[in-house]
């Protein structure tokens, strides 16, 4: 089974980066992919700021004689510092908290 890695374009959007994690996730999750290929497979379909920040990413570390990048763990790591904000998940606690279905919220449903 063939499956298409979603692109990634790096737009400044957490959700819209968190939605691709999770895209990718599932896709690692139905294929054996090794850790370094996980790494290749996701930047192959970065583009504009994406592949931007990617070959600054992996220039650097060359250039720094650094380790690359070659696990999907670590490159989550550093796309979750660089694209989702620290106050990002602070904000979206409060959002949950205030969630509700019907008259039961979210905490009440746990």
């Amino acid at each position: 089974m063939k499956l298409k890695v979603p692109p990634f374009h790096g737009k400044n959007d957490p959700d819209a980066y968190l939605e691709w994690e999770k895209k990718i996730e599932i896709i690692y999750d139905c294929q054996e992919y090794s850790d370094l290929k996980m790494v290749k497979l996701a930047a192959t379909d970065f583009y504009g700021y994406a592949i931007n920040w990617w070959d600054q990413i992996t220039t650097s570390s060359r250039r720094n004689r650094e380790p690359p990048v070659d696990t999907w763990e670590e490159l989550k790591v550093l796309m979750r510092k660089h694209f989702v904000p620290s106050h990002y998940h602070m904000e979206l606690h409060p959002k949950l908290r205030r969630l509700t279905q019907g008259n039961r919220s979210v905490e009440t449903m746990k």
